[in-house]
């Protein structure tokens, strides 16, 4: 009985306290239920908005990126496609020949050096070449090669001063082919 009377007088005396704590114990449970719960439910729907929409631009992404693949890979077979084939590495070697004859310059025979690019039907046929003579003169033939109908690329130029008015251009000159072998392009260099 002690206790009880004593826990009596501990409540009576400590009213403020549990009034305090009773209201702070509901104004918690107010908070959590008509305005943090509330909140939840609003974060988890934005969040499901938010996955399905997501899923939706990942599956355009990757229609996109599916069709954006073939139309580069439709891209490069059309540029394959329309590369210049096996006959006419002759004719490359002979125009840039002849540029180099109407400007002065001797050069017997080029000879290409062919590589397979990729998993595609592309050859690169790669040569090196030496120009002696005025800067004005190797840079007008220079422009020549690269005006040239058909896919010439200047990969390298190295420029040496040879003595006062003339200077050294070493050129190295690829050209791109479809559907060769390396043998076929052996055949045609001993043809030039």
């Amino acid at each position: 009985m002690n206790i009880i009377y004593n826990s009596k007088k501990y409540l009576k005396k400590n009213n403020c306290l549990y009034f305090f704590c009773f209201v702070l114990l509901f104004s918690n449970l107010f908070f959590y239920f008509f305005i943090i719960k509330d909140q939840e439910s609003k974060i988890i729907q934005l969040s499901d908005n938010y996955l399905s929409i997501r899923k939706k631009n990942n599956k355009s992404l990757i229609n996109n990126s599916e069709s954006e693949a073939a139309y580069i890979q439709k891209k490069i077979s059309s540029f394959i496609h329309n590369l210049p084939n096996k006959k006419k590495i002759a004719d490359a070697g002979k125009k840039i020949i002849d540029i180099l004859k109407k400007n002065g310059f001797i050069l017997k025979k080029i000879i290409f050096i062919p590589k397979h690019i990729g998993d595609y039907e592309l050859l690169q046929c790669s040569t090196t070449f030496s120009l002696n003579g005025s800067y004005k003169k190797c840079r007008e033939v220079i422009n020549m090669i690269s005006d040239l109908d058909g896919l010439f690329c200047i990969e390298n130029i190295e420029i040496k001063k040879k003595n006062l008015n003339e200077v050294i251009f070493k050129i190295k000159l690829s050209t791109y082919f479809n559907k060769y072998k390396a043998s076929a392009i052996k055949d045609e260099q001993n043809n030039l």
